[in-house]
């Protein structure tokens, strides 16, 4: 028997053997070396090593990747017309970043075809980032799509950081933010110009609650102004920014810190923040919208928003007809009962799987304005979930990496399967912003009672001279809901592009008896009148309009037309002129001042303006035959 003395020096000859090795050695206890796990591949060991010890370089490079694989194609989908032209293209208080501070002044009001309706917004610094879009790249829709992408990578960095710092490993926190980006329920917010409040909003709720976190292990003033800053800009971005309340709160607790000075400050600098916000919001004028929540439906709506996220197999951008119905009954009950059932389970998981309760916690802070807590102008939406998904992904993540080690190759198997299905979806999601009549009618699949959906796609129809189709839209979006006054007005523009002015009229009546201040509607009610002959009531018509929207130049030209035809032509030649100058983008104006000039022998100045209209619209095959006719003669 050998001495136990002379056993460990033995013990330890053999483990200096291994350790010095650079071969394919083994250890007595049969685990292989972690040097030498990668025989002859020193690059791919050394680039593993490289990440292990910069964890946030890795990430920065892998979800810039990543995020510019998965949205590469979205910054070539253009302006959509839902929201973005109105909003974009059409808004001349975008044209110089001092004509957009007037948002810091005053409110904006919702849509009000959708549910509720007098109610505003107040969002400047989405006014704002838009301004600086524009005069930067001019009104170029990929610059703006490169904004919302780069926005959600920049979240989606922030929510990395954030569960570094709620001591969740790296490699979990990598895949919660990756995983989080590819979900296809947020491709509305990055793909739609328009959902930017919500990258906005999220990307500065993310990061003042990182600065919240360093606050209280480090409690500097620089720290707690950047929280300020933060916190501010979060809620001047989009109305959801109060959450930074509960979202502290939640970063507090998770740090067992709430008894500490630090932490108290902090919670009472985010709520006396939120206390202004809300003063400035009164002080501007904006108002919410008319209505109560629906608490008896919580459940309801937490289950719809959690299916979206989990599985997205009809998605749609038009959710108000998905709004669950306020009061008791049984279904709602129900879904209270199960809701209550999914946390007490989750708790219980808690004690092994310790971490998917900060998961639950930032999809319930997340959810919690959006389901019946407050009265929302559009009911539902998918955008809503924007922050909330974050919290789902963190679960699945956790749930996968931290779940018993039989189970773990099946869950794991089960998100990899997710993922990909995500990622596809997502992709299919992302091409219907390409083509509006694939969007709307792919979101007519998941909400098939939704008028406004059918009207926007009778408007594509319109604009493509597809009236039949868009004839059929308008009815199916009247019969939905018969009052609803723009389909009604479409169905007006359908008979008047046909030739049926008297058809025309009437539809147009229907709309205007609904909503008076219409100009669209009067101006083109003003045509189908001048079409029947009643060339004075066509005149009111335009003038009312011109009245209600002195911005629009349609109802200077069509008026300058009419004047033409009863002999006024000075009257006509102002009417085109202020229609040119109001909107110069506009080639209609110039051609039909062009022809008023050519008739009254001034070819000098027609040949001008045609020309003008060959810049704005370089194959207008009016333009280039009496462009060539002018030149001919005067040869």
């Amino acid at each position: 028997m050998k001495s136990s003395a002379t056993q460990r020096k033995e013990n330890r000859k053999v483990i200096g053997t291994n350790r010095s090795s650079r071969g394919t050695s083994v250890p007595v206890s049969g685990l292989r070396d972690h040097r030498t796990w990668h025989v002859g591949s020193p690059a791919a060991l050394s680039v593993v090593q490289w990440c292990r010890r910069r964890p946030i370089a890795t990430y920065v490079l892998a979800s810039i990747l990543w995020t510019t694989v998965l949205y590469a194609h979205a910054a070539t989908t253009g302006f959509a017309s839902y929201d973005d032209a109105s909003q974009i293209v059409q808004n001349p208080s975008l044209s110089s970043l001092a004509a957009s501070l007037k948002y810091f002044q005053s409110p904006v009001s919702f849509a009000s075809d959708l549910r509720g309706s007098g109610g505003s917004s107040y969002r400047p610094l989405f006014w704002l980032s838009l301004a600086i879009d524009e005069s930067l790249w001019g009104l170029n829709p990929i610059a703006f799509h490169l904004t919302n992408v780069f926005l959600h990578w920049l979240t989606g960095f922030f929510l990395f950081l954030l569960l570094r710092r709620l001591h969740i490993f790296s490699l979990s926190s990598a895949l919660t933010s990756l995983l989080w980006i590819c979900l296809p329920i947020n491709s509305e917010v990055v793909a739609w110009i328009s959902g930017r409040p919500y990258c906005l909003v999220t990307c500065f709720l993310l990061l003042g609650t990182v600065l919240a976190d360093l606050y209280l292990s480090h409690p500097t003033v620089s720290y707690l102004v950047g929280y300020c800053l933060a916190a501010s800009c979060a809620l001047l971005s989009h109305e959801e920014g109060v959450l930074i309340v509960a979202l502290t709160l939640l970063v507090i607790i998770a740090k067992r810190k709430a008894k500490s000075k630090p932490a108290m400050m902090l919670y009472a600098v985010s709520v006396f923040t939120a206390l202004l916000y809300l003063r400035l919001r009164h002080a501007v004028g904006a108002t919410g919208v008319t209505g109560k929540g629906a608490m008896t439906s919580f459940g309801l709506f937490f289950w719809k928003y959690l299916a979206w996220m989990v599985l997205p197999v009809h998605m749609s951008i038009e959710r108000s007809t998905d709004t669950p119905p306020s009061g008791w009954s049984g279904h709602a009950l129900a879904a209270w009962l199960f809701v209550a059932f999914a946390c007490a389970a989750l708790i219980v998981v808690h004690r092994k799987i310790s971490r998917s309760l900060i998961g639950l916690a930032v999809m319930g802070i997340g959810l919690l304005p959006f389901c019946g807590i407050v009265f929302i102008y559009q009911g539902m939406a998918e955008r809503y979930t924007y922050l909330a998904s974050a919290g789902l992904a963190l679960m699945v993540v956790v749930i996968g990496v931290e779940s018993q080690v039989t189970l773990r190759p099946f869950v794991l198997g089960l998100i990899a399967v997710w993922t990909v299905w995500s990622v596809y979806r997502l992709e299919t999601r992302i091409s219907d912003w390409s083509d509006e009549a694939r969007l709307y009618g792919h979101s007519l699949q998941a909400t098939p009672r939704s008028a406004k959906l059918h009207y926007d796609l009778g408007a594509v129809f319109e604009e493509r001279k597809d009236f039949a189709q868009a004839n059929r839209e308008y009815d199916k979006a009247v019969s939905l809901e018969p009052q609803y006054e723009p389909a009604l007005a479409g169905l007006g523009n359908v008979d008047l592009n046909l030739g049926r002015a008297k058809e025309a009229s009437e539809m147009f009546q229907k709309a205007l008896q609904l909503k008076p201040d219409d100009a669209k509607a009067l101006t083109n009610y003003g045509t189908a009148l001048l079409s029947l002959g009643e060339t004075d009531a066509a005149k009111m018509q335009y003038q009312r309009a011109i009245s209600l929207a002195p911005d629009d130049d349609s109802a200077y030209c069509d008026l300058g037309v009419l004047l033409f035809r009863t002999g006024d032509t000075d009257a006509a030649v102002w009417q085109f002129d202020r229609a040119a100058k109001i909107n110069p983008s506009d080639p209609t104006p110039l051609l039909n001042l062009a022809m008023i000039y050519k008739k009254g022998g001034r070819p000098d100045l027609a040949v001008r303006l045609y020309e003008r209209v060959l810049q704005l619209s370089p194959g207008d095959p009016d333009a280039i035959s009496e462009l060539q006719t002018l030149q001919t003669n005067s040869n």
